[in-house]
Parts: C-alpha cells; sequence; structure tokens
C-alpha cells in the first residue's frame, strides 16, 4: 500500500522499478507505470543529498547528482558525512563514516 520511490533514479518505469522496499519482496509490487510527477527533474544547480532512506551496504552516491547520508546508525550502521567542495558531480572518495558505537 506504500512504497518510498527511489525518485533520483534516471526515470524507472514501474513501481517496481523505482521503490525502496527494506526486507521485503520487491515483485510484490505492480508492473504498473509510475507518474512522472513522482520523479525529479533536477537538471542545475547544487547536488542534493538526502536522509532517512536507511541504506545499507556500500556507501557511494545514488547519482552523480544524488546522495544519501542516512545509512542506519541507530541500528548500527555508520555515521556518514559528504565533504562537498562545490563540485556539480559527487566522488565516492568524499563521503566520510564512522562505526556506531
Amino acid at each position: 500500500t506504500s512504497a518510498r520511490i527511489r525518485w533520483w533514479q534516471e526515470a524507472p518505469a514501474t513501481y517496481r522499478d523505482g521503490a525502496i522496499i527494506a526486507g521485503e519482496d520487491p515483485m510484490l509490487l505492480p508492473e504498473d507505470g509510475l507518474p512522472e510527477a513522482v520523479l525529479l527533474d533536477h537538471d542545475g544547480g547544487s547536488p542534493i543529498l538526502i536522509g532517512h532512506y536507511w541504506m545499507s551496504g556500500d556507501v557511494v552516491p545514488l547519482s552523480k547528482r544524488h546522495a544519501c547520508v542516512d545509512y542506519s546508525v541507530a541500528k548500527s550502521g555508520p555515521l556518514v558525512a559528504y565533504r562537498w567542495d562545490g563540485e556539480l558531480e559527487l566522488d565516492a572518495g568524499k563521503f566520510v563514516a564512522a562505526a556506531a558505537n
């Protein structure tokens, strides 16, 4: 009945392609097309850093211009930051992560 959409992803075609579902089978989602209104049209300005997505795995940009700094520190994941120096495209080497205590 609800899912978070990877709005930064370049044109996901369906709910199944574009959804983030923690711990659930993405095959449960419909193959219905996503409305264009849910996708971000971000073609200029500074990169966008987001949180509240509870990411896991390698700390890397989501795309050239989007990154998440929420890697589940409240559930023993790392505390993550990005050292931005004005670049228009994000660099995986500029993430800083510290283990949760």
